[in-house]
């Protein structure tokens, strides 16, 4: 995120060698809510930086000594991601292309226009705000990618690794270049149509990244279920309830069936996340509406659970791979690319002590079974004991 000032504003730093000039950014980015910091001379602004930073610099390109171009250059090379607007009452336009090419975000001209000035200010702090934000989801990625390495290693050797890591890099690649395209294009335009939609974007793009994050850590940590008492029907309808709105959108019936005593000693959440794969999945595949039957049976010695679209289906051959991490990262299977979900979904399910399969016909349809343990407190408490 955008770092604060000591006063929790954000903060920029204007330099100029004339005075007046300076007051006036001074009071426009003061008016603005912002915190301001002035130097008179490139050289003065290298040695404030050095011991500071500042999210944006306001620099003006003809000074005396060290100029706007010299000083832009040092600064990009203590921190590559400050903002920086060139400033100048001559019309260089020399020094501008030179300036842009150094990295300088925009280019002001004097006697500055408070409208233009403000509006190229907002765009420089939105543009950085989402520079920290793509780093900071790198960072958690990273993270995620350190306790996950062990147990790939462990279970599927270092070729899994290889896969993975391609798999996370893919997804972030994409999710990163359109949030910076859609950004770019809606701070050079100015229209408030493309700033708007790259606003979307860059949520949802946010959006999908922090859920592959949460993926990621799920499978990397193998964290302890939490188990308690609680009804699969239930689990089941809160999640169809999550995706209602795009059944109906898609023109897809859904049907249940409900059977016997539903009750489970499992953790709730997790079994809601593999539904929601499960069903995710299955919307994705129904193009064309259909129906999408649902069946919890619990009649037996164990808890069945079938889920089976009309959608369009799944070759054979991806069939036998369907549960490593990112194994078809670059084809489209029933409308989407294979991730983490049905590999955490299979972990989940192995750690309650249960089983998912998969059956699929090319444009008939896809069936998936999970099965799940009748389990007590009790027995689950005396396991423990016993362990």
């Amino acid at each position: 995120m955008t770092e604060k000032a000591d006063n929790g504003r954000v903060q920029v730093l204007i330099v100029d060698d004339d005075n007046l000039a300076r007051t006036l950014v001074v009071e426009v980015t003061e008016n603005m809510g912002l915190s301001c910091a002035q130097a008179g001379s490139g050289e003065e602004a290298i040695r404030w930086f050095a011991e500071k930073r500042a999210d944006l610099v306001l620099l003006d390109i003809v000074m005396p000594g060290m100029d706007g171009l010299e000083t832009l250059r040092v600064l990009k090379e203590m921190d590559p991601q400050v903002m920086v607007i060139m400033t100048t009452g001559q019309r260089e336009f020399n020094s501008v292309v030179e300036a842009m090419r150094l990295g300088a975000f925009d280019y002001v001209s004097k006697p500055f226009q408070i409208a233009i000035l403000e509006n190229s200010i907002r765009r420089a702090l939105d543009r950085h705000e989402m520079i920290m934000e793509r780093d900071r989801l790198f960072e958690e990625l990273q993270a995620a990618k350190g306790l996950l390495q062990g147990e790939v290693v462990r279970r599927s050797g270092m070729a899994a690794v290889g896969t993975l890591a391609a798999g996370v890099a893919h997804e972030f690649n994409n999710l990163i270049g359109a949030m910076l395209g859609y950004a770019e294009l809606a701070v050079r335009s100015g229209e408030s149509r493309l700033q708007e939609q790259a606003i979307q974007v860059v949520l949802k793009s946010c959006a999908r990244a922090k859920h592959i994050i949460g993926n990621l850590l799920v499978y990397a940590r193998r964290q302890q279920a939490e188990p308690q008492t609680c009804r699969l029907s239930e689990l089941m309808e809160n999640t169809l309830a999550l995706l209602e709105r795009d059944f109906h959108k898609k023109e897809i019936e859904i049907c249940r069936e409900y059977f016997g005593d539903d009750s489970a000693f499992c953790d709730p959440g997790q079994i809601a996340q593999v539904l929601f794969t499960v069903i995710d999945n299955a919307r994705e595949a129904m193009y064309s509406g259909g129906k999408l039957i649902v069946t919890i049976d619990s009649t037996g010695p164990d808890h069945r659970i079938v889920i089976a679209d009309q959608g369009i289906g799944i070759p054979p051959e991806f069939l036998a791979r369907i549960f490593e991490p990112f194994a078809y990262r670059d084809t489209l299977i029933a409308g989407h690319r294979i991730g983490l979900g049905l590999c955490v979904a299979s972990m989940i399910l192995q750690e309650h002590k249960g089983h998912i399969e998969i059956e699929s016909r090319l444009n008939q349809g896809t069936t998936v079974r999970i099965s799940l343990p009748k389990k007590t407190p009790s027995q689950v408490l005396f396991k423990k004991t016993a362990g």
